[in-house]
């Protein structure tokens, strides 16, 4: 179903900032740690240390349709799925939903990300290393 571009505009809006994810399927994981920043401009970054001992970057681009999140990265790659997303009421968190068979749920909560997670190398392919991106 299609939304009016105010409406996504409105949505955009929402998940616009710098948010950690402090939740997966219900779980909290010490053994990753992700940190997204969704800009105004539509381009998000991706800072993630997943399967890897220090942080790593990646970056593209996000559309939002209504209450539904989804992207692609700067290699062309589109992320696994697409999301509905949610925003609590005092807008300091974020839940992801995956639009997959197994849905999977990630809580973000909005937090500034560290200067030292910024410096994390920028990845520009899923072939370099075959890393696993969180989206």
């Amino acid at each position: 179903q299609g939304y009016s571009s105010a409406a996504s505009d409105v949505y955009k809006r929402q998940v616009v900032g710098e948010w950690r994810q402090t939740k997966w399927s219900n779980e909290a994981y010490a053994d990753f740690d992700v940190y997204v920043e969704f800009l105004s401009d539509g381009t998000f970054n991706i800072f993630q240390k997943v399967e890897t001992p220090t942080f790593v970057c990646y970056s593209g681009d996000f559309a939002v349709n209504g209450a539904q999140l989804s992207g692609r990265y700067r290699d062309g790659e589109p992320w696994g799925a697409s999301y509905a997303f949610e925003l609590s009421g005092d807008g300091k968190t974020l839940t992801m939903i995956s639009q997959t068979d197994k849905a999977e749920e990630s809580v973000y909560t909005r937090t500034a990300i560290p200067e030292e997670v910024r410096n994390a190398p920028e990845v520009r392919s899923a072939l370099s290393g075959a890393l696993l991106r969180i989206f």
